[in-house]
This record gives structure tokens, sequence and C-alpha cells, in this order.
């Protein structure tokens, strides 16, 4: 019998080590990006595409944590609300910290802000994205928690 579901064809274990690996090499590849845009490329389009993977990953993370929540591993997160709460607080932060991030060299020179006048610098590097990644996913783990916390102490 041939089922689509690796949920239930008891090879979990196999599957989860496929889903341990692909998040490895997906964290692999953003902190690569995170590298790329930091030090800083000859060329724009390096800088572009790893902008761009970090804000897919960012939404990917996102979905993983819905669909875990989902799948009954923790029964807390399961309202649309806290999902919501916790991509939008995280989004926020993510803007926010980004805005402080530091200046190294020449000016930064991001996907969102090619609008900029004078000439473009010698090094294309965008500093503001990595903070941003790193601040979405530090504040989205944190008002998980937080969330999780006050569903736990509400229901009681």
């Amino acid at each position: 019998m041939l089922t689509l579901d690796p949920w239930k064809t008891g090879d979990r274990a196999r599957t989860r080590t496929r889903l341990r690996r692909a998040w490895l090499f997906g964290w692999a590849v953003a902190f690569y990006a995170m590298y790329t845009t930091v030090i800083g490329q000859d060329w724009f389009l390096p800088i572009y595409f790893a902008e761009g993977y970090l804000g897919v990953f960012k939404v990917l993370l996102a979905i993983h944590r819905i669909f875990y929540a989902q799948r009954g591993g923790t029964e807390e997160l399961r309202g649309v609300t806290a999902m919501a709460t916790m991509y939008v607080g995280a989004t926020v932060s993510g803007i926010v910290l980004g805005s402080y991030a530091p200046v190294i060299g020449e000016r930064n020179y991001c996907a969102a802000q090619t609008s900029a006048t004078g000439l473009p610098p010698h090094v294309f590097r965008c500093t503001e994205v990595p903070v941003a990644f790193f601040a979405f996913v530090g504040a989205y783990w944190i008002i998980g928690w937080a969330v999780q916390w006050y569903q736990n102490r509400t229901e009681t």
C-alpha cells in the first residue's frame, strides 16, 4: 500500500532526519548570506540575492512554527492571534533594530534603498539585513515564549 503522508508510513525517523538536514542547510546558507551582506561584494547582485534569501527564510521560519504548532507540538500556540502577534512583533523589532545597524566603510547599499543619490560605492554591503534578521529570529523566539507563558498562566 502506497501512502504519500510521511507521518503515517512508519518511517518518521528518516523523514525527521531529512527535515533536520534541510533546516541545517537553510541555516548554513542564511549565515553565508549574512556574511555576504556584511563583508560586501564588488557588484550588487550577490547582495540582492542574499537579502532576498534572508527574507524568504524568515517567512519559512514563521510557516514552520505555524505547522509545528498545528501538528500538536505546542498546543498553546494554536491561535491565529498568537501567531500574528509573534510575526508582527518580530517584524517590527527587525525593522527598528535594522535601522540602527552600523555602517562599515562606505554607506550601506541595500536593495530597498537603491534609489540613493550619488555614485555607487566601491564595495556593496548592507549591514542592516543581518541585524534585522537576527532581531527577527530573536524576537520571534522571545515573543513566542511570552505568549506561551501568558496562555499557560491564564489557563490555570
